[in-house]
């Protein structure tokens, strides 16, 4: 999420899952794969905001054993009941992910494109919504502080800032 001055949303980062499965060798990160998947956005061709997206994904335990399909994962407005994917629905997502375990466990399961089906736990969903919260690393690390995570250093954050700042070097 990108915020204002104010702390109102103004805009989304969305990030794709792989299509080739990768295990993280990042520290701090216990598995970090996931099942192949391809993101397709739906948008306003005049305006160019992202209205919806639909994940597809292959369930790797049934592709080893033979039986290779790519399946529907889910639609971004139906899974998280919102009405398009504008920034204010997006934090709306982000608050109901914080705050309702439900949309918590949902997002983490979809975050590993259906691969990581564990429990999201508590120091789990503090990474997670401060890594989408906040940006800037420093402001990152003060939402662990304030959130009280066990672990600073080791989550999503320095994974997404190098990915970030590769992608922002590239096109700038």
């Amino acid at each position: 999420m990108i915020y204002n001055s104010d702390g109102s949303p103004v805009s989304t980062i969305f990030l794709t899952p792989g299509v080739t499965p990768w295990k993280t060798t990042l520290p701090g990160v216990t598995d970090g794969a996931n099942n192949p998947g391809i993101r397709l956005f739906e948008y306003d061709t005049e305006t160019l905001l992202v209205n919806d997206m639909v994940t597809y994904y292959m369930n790797l335990t049934y592709a080893n054993e033979g039986w290779e399909r790519w399946e529907k994962e889910y639609r971004l407005t139906e899974s998280f009941r919102v009405p398009n994917a504008s920034p204010f629905s997006m934090h709306t997502i982000l608050e109901r992910i914080a705050n309702d375990n439900c949309y918590l466990q949902k997002y983490y399961e979809y975050n590993s494109v259906s691969y990581d089906l564990t429990e999201c736990n508590k120091d789990c969903r503090i990474d997670h919504v401060c890594a989408a919260r906040e940006v800037d690393f420093n402001r990152y690390e003060h939402c662990l502080e304030k959130e009280g995570a066990a672990f600073m250093c080791g989550g999503l954050f320095p994974f997404l800032s190098i990915f970030l700042n590769l992608i922002f070097t590239k096109y700038v």
